[in-house]
C-alpha cells in the first residue's frame, strides 16, 4: 500500500486559519484560536497529523464528541424543536480538512456542473437566476412550466457509511477511504438532557461539524442521483 506523502506545515496551517474564530472546543479544551498563533504548535502538530495519516490510525478520542441541544421553538417537550451542535477535537477538525484538501480536485471533477453547493467557485446564486430566467421565458412565451423541488429530510443523518465508501471508491479516492473509514469507526456522541450525560453509538449519518462531511453527503447523493 502507497503512504501518502507527508503533510506539510503550509498545509496544517491554512486548515487552522480557515477555522473561524470564537468557537467552543471539545472535550480537549483546544481552541482554534490557541493554534493560530502558536508557529512552533503548527510544526509539532503537523508532525502528528503526518504520523496519523501515514499509519492510517487515529486517536480513539477523535471518535468522541458532545453534542448539545439548542431549543428553537414551539413546546419543549419535542425533541423535533431541538437544534443539535456537536463539538468536536478542533485537531481533529483540522485533519479532515487537509485530507478534504488533498482530495478535493478528484472529488470536483466527478460532479456536473449543476452542482454547486460545497464547491469551490460555484454558487447556488447562479441557478436561482437560472430558475428565474425560466420563469420569465415562460411567462413570455405562454409556456407551462413545472418546477420540482426535492428536500430530503435529514439528509446529513441519514447517510450508510457504506454507501460514502462505494461513492468515494467509484471516484478514484482508495487512498483515502480506508483513514476515513477508521474516522467513523466506533464513533460516540455524548448528550446530557438531564444533568446525566448519555453516550450514544453513531451508525449512520456523516459528523455534524466535520470540514469533510457536506462533501461526503454531496457524493453520496450525487451518485445514487
Amino acid at each position: 500500500m502507497e503512504i501518502p506523502p507527508p503533510f506539510l506545515p503550509e498545509e496544517v496551517r491554512a486548515a487552522f486559519c480557515s477555522f473561524p474564530n470564537g468557537k467552543t472546543a471539545g472535550d480537549d479544551k483546544i481552541t482554534a484560536d490557541f493554534l493560530k498563533s502558536h508557529n512552533n504548535v503548527i510544526i509539532f502538530l503537523t508532525d502528528k497529523l503526518t504520523k496519523y495519516l501515514q499509519s492510517g490510525k487515529v486517536p480513539e478520542k477523535w471518535k468522541t464528541s458532545n453534542t448539545t441541544l439548542i431549543f428553537k421553538e414551539g413546546n419543549k417537550e419535542y425533541l423535533e424543536n431541538y437544534r443539535p451542535i456537536c463539538l468536536l477535537p478542533v485537531l481533529y477538525k483540522a485533519f479532515t480538512k487537509c485530507v478534504l484538501n488533498r482530495i478535493r480536485t478528484t472529488l470536483e471533477e466527478a460532479q456536473p456542473v449543476e452542482q454547486a453547493g460545497f464547491r469551490q467557485s460555484f454558487s447556488t446564486i447562479d441557478h436561482i437566476h437560472s430558475i428565474q430566467r425560466l420563469l420569465e421565458v415562460g411567462r413570455e412565451y405562454q409556456q407551462p412550466l413545472t418546477l420540482v423541488f426535492i428536500d430530503f429530510h435529514k439528509a446529513f443523518d441519514s447517510v450508510e457509511p457504506q454507501a460514502i465508501w462505494e461513492s468515494l471508491k467509484s471516484q478514484g479516492v482508495q487512498p483515502a477511504i480506508a483513514l476515513l473509514q477508521q474516522c467513523y469507526t466506533n464513533c460516540t456522541t455524548t448528550i446530557t438532557p438531564f444533568h446525566t450525560k448519555i453516550e450514544i453509538p453513531i451508525t449512520r449519518g456523516v459528523r455534524q461539524g466535520d470540514p469533510i462531511s457536506p462533501n461526503l453527503s454531496q457524493h453520496v447523493w450525487r451518485a445514487s442521483s
